[in-house]
This record gives C-alpha cells, structure tokens and sequence, in this order.
C-alpha cells in the first residue's frame, strides 16, 4: 500500500486538514470582523464566509476557540 504522505512530514493528513481548517476559519473571521466589526459579527457569519461547511466536524466552540486564539 503506497504511502501519500510527503517524505519526512511530521504531520498526519488528519492533522494537516484540522490546520487548514482552522486557517480558513481565521480568514473568515477576519472579514467579516473588518466588516461588520467585533459586535457586529456572529459565528455563522464567520462560518459562510469561511466556506466551511458546520457539518464538517467545526461546532461553534471550535470556530470560537479559533478567533480567541487571535
């Protein structure tokens, strides 16, 4: 069974999609936070303009704990 993996990735696939998700959460949030500012901006905002599906795994914590990580 061939590996996918690129030589000496430290990282797992899984690992690398939750990075990559939580990046494009960040770019979401940061949009729409340009936009509408920080009161005006709710988490289902930040999920459309992220193109992450909520179905994918991301909760409200998750996208949550991604813009206070900030």
């Amino acid at each position: 069974m061939p590996n996918d993996n690129p030589p000496h990735s430290d990282k797992r696939p899984q690992d690398l999609r939750s990075t990559l998700t939580k990046r494009q959460i960040l770019d979401g949030a940061r949009q729409v936070f340009l936009l509408n500012g920080y009161a005006g901006t709710s988490i289902d905002q930040i999920v459309n303009q992220s193109g992450v599906s909520k179905d994918r795994s991301i909760t409200t914590s998750t996208a949550r704990m991604c813009c206070s990580d900030r």
